[in-house]
């Protein structure tokens, strides 16, 4: 994913998501804690919602869904 010089390399959003046994996205991404650029936060959700699923499930561990919390700057998602 491209994002060209559109932002502030000092943004940082924190992004919840619930993964299931099988690697699936199973809730909405939520923004916890927004970086004050709604384009931005858009972007990271986008983002974190397109690697679900993954290829190969996540370790026997997460059984049940686990839920995350994950943040990104706009050097994690360039």
């Amino acid at each position: 994913m491209e994002i060209g010089n559109n932002f502030a390399p000092g943004l940082f959003t924190t992004v919840q998501f619930t993964v299931n046994p099988f690697g699936y996205l199973i809730a909405d991404v939520k923004v916890l804690k927004s970086s004050g650029n709604s384009s931005f936060d858009n972007l990271v959700i986008a983002a974190v919602k397109s690697t679900f699923p993954v290829e190969q499930p996540p370790p026997q561990s997460i059984h049940p869904p686990q839920t995350f919390q994950a943040k990104y700057s706009v050097q994690s998602i360039n």
